[in-house]
């Protein structure tokens, strides 16, 4: 079996999930998008940071560097989700039914 590097972080992440009680792959989706908006620093720079509070933080680039790192785990987690991907032939698989 040959496993990429997001193939081996969702396989951690999933043995993870079972040590700590079990979580369904929902709530671990659930939790990385939570983690994904929370490490996201161009978001509360730009929406939730007033200006002067943009001027103290302009010269923190270790600490933006390591969100933005954070972030790009979850997001590449995300993406090997299932629930990330929308098969559109069973969405609207119950109007073609009706026919």
């Amino acid at each position: 079996m040959v496993l990429t590097q997001q193939g081996i972080m969702g396989q951690q992440l999933s043995e993870l999930a079972d040590v700590l009680g079990g979580y369904s792959e929902k709530a671990l989706y659930n939790q990385l998008s939570f983690y994904r908006f929370i490490f996201d620093w161009d978001y509360a720079f730009n929406k939730v940071l007033q200006h002067p509070e943009r001027v103290k933080v302009k010269g923190f680039q270790v600490q933006k560097e390591a969100y933005r790192k954070l972030k790009d785990i979850a997001d590449r987690v995300l993406a090997t989700s299932s629930y990330s991907e929308v098969n559109l032939s069973k969405l609207f698989q119950v109007f073609t039914s009706l026919k």
